[in-house]
């Protein structure tokens, strides 16, 4: 395969280009996405597809998963060790059969993990009543994700403000 012209060369910088390139016998044509990669016309790249934003099915079963994830561990799992927790996020895959489900709990850090790890075992059967409450065609594979977020640290930071507020009157 021989390299474009000069002047279509020139047209590759822009965002989204058309180019021809080949010789007698052979011709491909190829576009050049926003990631600057380029590819067969009606073939992105791995890198367009990462920038595509969900679609409105995705957004409304990972909205759907959340409320009844959350509700059914609060209702219907029955273990102790599980604390004080809050599903943060779910993320649904593009065919909506894999799920990654963000948990974070508040509490110590063997607080945290106990809760956690209960809600990890939990996970089959979360599956199992998921299945039967949500109304799609394949309930999306679960996956839990500890979700660390800063803005739950206000015990933390109360407590150290409580600390320095007795260092200060001593």
């Amino acid at each position: 395969m021989k390299a474009c012209g000069s002047r279509q060369k020139r047209l590759l910088n822009s965002p989204k280009t058309l180019c021809f390139c080949g010789d007698s016998h052979f011709a491909v044509l190829l576009f050049k996405d926003v990631a600057g990669v380029f590819s067969r016309p009606g073939r992105e790249s791995q890198a367009l597809r990462e920038l595509k934003i969900k679609t409105r099915r995705q957004k409304q079963v990972e909205n759907l998963l959340k409320q009844d994830i959350d509700e059914i561990i609060r209702r219907d799992v029955s273990d102790t060790r599980i604390g004080f927790f809050t599903v943060t996020y779910v993320n649904v895959s593009k065919d909506l059969k894999h799920s990654t489900v963000g948990i974070s709990v508040i509490g110590s850090k063997q607080e945290q993990e106990k809760s956690f790890n209960a809600i990890q075992n939990a996970c089959g059967y979360i599956h199992h009543k998921l299945a039967k409450k949500s109304l799609l065609k394949y309930t999306p594979d679960i996956k839990f994700k500890y979700d660390d977020m800063p803005e739950l640290r206000v015990e933390e930071i109360l407590t150290e403000i409580k600390k320095k507020e007795e260092n200060g009157r001593d």
